[in-house]
């Protein structure tokens, strides 16, 4: 049997109340990025976690390909993030999700077209 670490083996992870530990940002990116075995998690809960960076959470949750779980409320991901992270990860059937700032600085059309792509990602043909 190989030899896994704890991080290793973890399927869920919650970030959600991290804001109360002043918790890095550097150091989720390195937990995130080293510690975490992408293969194995299945549920991510980053709700409120408005502190980290964008770019970690994209870039660490476009990788997660059998996430079925995922609470990003109250984050900076944004609409494009979110279609990234849809075409990545195909087993996702839970999504709690919030609209950020940027988002809302959009126009018209680009905020129509964006929730039409987002559509589209969420209900296949």
């Amino acid at each position: 049997m190989e030899n896994l670490t704890y991080f290793e083996k973890l399927r869920h992870l919650d970030f959600s109340k991290s804001w109360a530990a002043k918790l890095p940002s550097q150091n989720v990116n390195f937990f995130l990025s080293m510690q975490v075995d992408v293969n194995v998690v299945t549920v991510c809960n980053f709700s409120n976690c408005y502190w980290i960076p964008t770019i970690i959470l994209a870039q660490f949750l476009k990788k997660c390909i059998n996430l079925s779980t995922l609470k990003i409320a109250e984050t900076r991901v944004n609409c494009r993030h979110i279609s990234q992270i849809l075409n990545k990860c195909g087993k996702l059937t839970d999504l709690s999700m919030s609209l950020s700032h940027c988002d809302l600085w959009l126009n018209q059309q680009d905020k129509f077209d964006q929730v039409i792509k987002l559509r589209e990602d969420l209900l296949p043909y």
